[in-house]
Parts: structure tokens; sequence; C-alpha cells
């Protein structure tokens, strides 16, 4: 039997692992640039402009959930063209939730960058129809006696498109 030999290459473990540690030295000189740019941009820029516009993205992200354009828009083409105008409405209603849940995802990808004065659409925020503006929850830290289903404000579930039921309406 013949006995093998160890074959000399010239990548030893301590190259191997120098070779390694380089690589990895690279990547985090390219990246930490990147890194300090957006904590600069984060700190000069302050807090209330990107928790706004955060916050703002957020409200318009949930639209999928609420449907609040949809059903405005319905109303308003019920209201101004007849019968027609629901159609019409559901078709722009739909089209605008869509659009405004792009532009929230927008603005919070883009929270930590400027303009933080007003959104990508108007209005900012998300409409509702005019005949049902939600109220805030009822809940017992505001209204201690909601556990019995009565107090002096806010809807049970607003959360529910075209829930209108509220306490005490």
């Amino acid at each position: 039997m013949k006995v093998s030999k160890k074959v000399k290459t010239h990548f030893t473990e301590s190259r191997f692992i120098d070779l390694m540690s380089s690589v990895f030295m690279m990547r985090t000189a390219k990246t930490l640039p990147l890194v300090v740019a957006l904590a600069g941009a984060v700190f000069l820029a302050g807090c209330e402009g990107p928790a706004t516009k955060m916050g703002r993205g957020v409200s318009n992200t949930g639209e999928l959930l609420r449907w609040g354009e949809l059903r405005y828009e319905m109303e308003q083409g019920a209201v101004w063209d007849g019968r027609s105008g629901v159609t019409k409405g559901f078709v722009k209603g739909f089209c605008r939730s869509l659009a405004r849940t792009g532009v929230g995802v927008a603005e919070i990808v883009t929270s930590p960058f400027g303009p933080y004065d007003k959104g990508f659409m108007y209005p900012a925020y998300p409409r509702y129809p005019d005949n049902y503006t939600p109220a805030p929850m009822a809940d017992t830290m505001w209204d201690p006696s909601t556990k019995i289903g009565f107090g002096p404000r806010g809807d049970i579930a607003p959360f529910i498109p075209g829930s209108r039921f509220t306490i005490f309406e």
C-alpha cells in the first residue's frame, strides 16, 4: 500500500482566516458609511418630522383594512351622480384606496428623509364618508362603564367597515 503524501498548497489555515477577515472588513467598509449617513440624517432632522411621516404612512397603509376612500367615493358618487355614480365611485374609491396604501408604504420607507410637512397624496390622511366619521374607541380607560355597554362616547367596533353602532348616539 502506498501512503499518500500531503499535497502542499499555498493556502494554509492562517492565510484562509486572513483572507476571510479582509473580505469581512471590505464589506463593513462599504456599508458603514451608509449606516453613518442614515444615523446622521435622523440625528440632524430630529425625531418630530420622521415620526410624523412614519405615523402618516402607517395610517395610510391601513387603508386596505379601512376602505374609507372607497366608501367616501361611493357616497359622493351617489350624491352627485345618482345610481350610476355609485359604480363610478366604487371604481374610483378602489383605485384611491390602493394608491393610498402604496403611498403609505412609500412614506414608511422614506420616513427618515425629508420633506416632512406634507404627504405624497391630498389629503394627507385618510378620508371617511361624510355620513360616518368614527369616534375614539370606547374602552375602560376613558369610559369606566363600558364593560356593561354604556359610556358617554366612542364606537363599539370602529375597525369593522360599516359599523355605525355607537353608545348613546
